[in-house]
């Protein structure tokens, strides 16, 4: 930053990033604590480490479908209450949310790839939605939560949900696995592809006999 800048950045209160812009830099917004709102076009590809960390203020997030990676540390330590995160987005990168104490609930999309390590760790998360295609999440990822995962293969390391964690998943999945071996408390996700379609009955017919 230069002086003019930081002379200037306590007096910022809304970010609007103009269209065309692809990349949100490394620390592009870092500290800017009285930062409550930005507006992120759908041409942003990429948020990269440390882009709003620390952001205070900040309240919502809505990150577009165009976003594929949220970069290490993007939002740590911001002050975030609500995040909405992009059907596209493949990989949320380590401590991406950590020490996020406001953000309550987050709900990862069936494309994302991999959570990184200590993804929401010490953060305010309580309740976890995970989509049926997320391929792995890394350890200390989130705090004690309760977790609806309806991905049936996810790999899921060591600690990734914290003790006291309450997980929902179906029944014979590696969710199901991990919380055996760990000692959580699982319940599960009723599995509709094993249910029997039982056909109506049909009323209403009448028999007419070929001979007479």
């Amino acid at each position: 930053y230069n002086k003019w800048f930081n002379n200037q950045k306590s007096r910022i209160y809304k970010i609007v990033i103009k269209k065309g812009v692809t990349s949100i830099g490394r620390r592009a917004f870092h500290q800017l604590e009285n930062v409550q709102s930005v507006s992120i076009p759908d041409t942003v590809t990429i948020i990269e480490p440390h882009a709003f960390r620390m952001t205070k203020a900040l309240r919502d997030v809505k990150i577009p479908n165009s976003v594929t990676k949220i970069g290490v540390q993007a939002f740590y330590e911001s002050g975030i209450e609500k995040c909405t995160i992009g059907k596209n987005v493949r990989e949320i990168d380590n401590f991406a949310f950590a020490h996020c104490e406001k953000l309550y609930s987050i709900s990862i999309p069936s494309g994302v790839e991999s959570v990184g390590q200590g993804a929401f760790s010490e953060s305010g998360v309580s309740k976890v939605n995970i989509g049926d295609k997320v391929g792995v999440i890394r350890k200390d990822a989130f705090p004690a939560v309760k977790a609806t995962i309806h991905s049936k293969k996810v790999i899921i390391d060591e600690n990734a949900f914290a003790e006291g964690s309450v997980l929902k998943a179906y029944k014979g999945s590696s969710a199901d696995e991990y919380a055996k071996l760990n000692d959580l408390y699982i319940r599960y996700i009723k599995d509709k592809s094993k249910e029997i379609i039982k056909p109506k009955k049909v009323t209403g017919l009448k028999l007419v006999s070929l001979y007479k």
